[in-house]
């Protein structure tokens, strides 16, 4: 059982990724290149984003690291003053679409 929120967060967070992924490369492997338009990318030509995912994977546990710092407390506010759910991730989603993420 997890102890607390950061760990249950982490816990989340790292089935979203294992997750998202097992999607990109099942509908890579089933679309392939049948998909045209200028907006999709393949996993053949990333280009530089092979690099950033380099970074990502390389600097990956910094950014962990920074992410639960800033993160907790944000979560631990929101959860303290924001009581219905669907408002929270409204909120989220707000945050996180104007930061870029």
């Amino acid at each position: 059982m997890l102890v607390n929120a950061v760990q249950r967060y982490m816990v989340l967070g790292l089935l979203f990724i294992v997750i998202f992924f097992t999607a990109l490369i099942v509908l890579e492997r089933i679309e392939g290149y049948q998909i045209t338009t200028t907006e999709y990318y393949g996993l053949r030509n990333l280009g530089v984003l092979i690099y950033i995912l380099s970074l990502i994977l390389g600097f990956g546990h910094y950014m962990l690291a920074f992410y639960v710092v800033i993160l907790s407390p944000i979560s631990w506010l929101l959860r303290k003053y924001v009581r219905s759910l669907t408002v929270r991730t409204i909120i989220y989603m707000g945050g996180f679409g104007w930061g870029g993420l």
